[in-house]
Parts: structure tokens; sequence; C-alpha cells
């Protein structure tokens, strides 16, 4: 979408979660406004890691989910972490990190 919208001419930035110390996994417009938050941490979970086997493409998701669906040991220790992670990634926490996320945001515009 940011690609369209930068084509289209309009001002597009495009927050990130890392550090975009890496290549992103598709290319951008040249107009697009790379903002690097600066906040991903290492995965913990196969479920966190999600994004990066998905830039492997079909084969590498359907490796993971079939190496998770065959490993009853691992489904235990994922689902003994649930509630950590409901509450890690619960609405209220979100929101208040997307509402600081914003607000330096808006507030590195003003610089």
């Amino acid at each position: 979408m940011v690609n369209h919208w930068a084509e289209k001419g309009r001002a597009i930035a495009n927050f990130t979660l890392d550090s975009c110390v890496e290549s992103p996994l598709y290319r951008l417009h040249s107009g697009v406004r790379q903002v690097p938050l600066g906040i991903a941490t290492a995965s913990q979970y196969p479920i966190q890691a999600t994004p990066v086997v998905l830039g492997g493409g079909v084969a590498a998701l359907a490796s993971a989910m079939e190496r998770l669906m065959s490993n009853e040991e691992e489904r235990k220790r994922l689902s003994s972490r649930a509630v950590e992670v409901i509450e890690r990634f619960g609405l209220e926490k979100t929101m208040t990190m997307w509402e600081q996320v914003l607000n330096n945001a808006v507030g590195a515009q003003g610089r």
C-alpha cells in the first residue's frame, strides 16, 4: 500500500518495529520515508517469528508449521505460556505502546 500511495504523490511514512539494519523484504518506492522505531525484540516463540518465516515464502511457513505440529513437547511449552502472551500483547498494553509511538512520531515531525 505504501508504494501505491507514494506513486500517487502522497507523502508516506512507513513505520517499522525494527531498526532497519536489514533491507526490507520488498522494494519501497523512493518517496516512502522509512521510520525505524527500533522496538522489535528477538523471537522467544515460533509464532513471534512468523513474519520472518513468511519472508521465506509458503514453503518456509509450511515447514515451521510442520515442525510445530509434530513436536508435542514444543506445543505444550507454548501453551503453558499462553497467559503470558495474552498479557504481553493485550489490547490495553498494545494501545498504550501505539500511543507512545504515534506521540513520538508527531514530536519528531515538529523538530
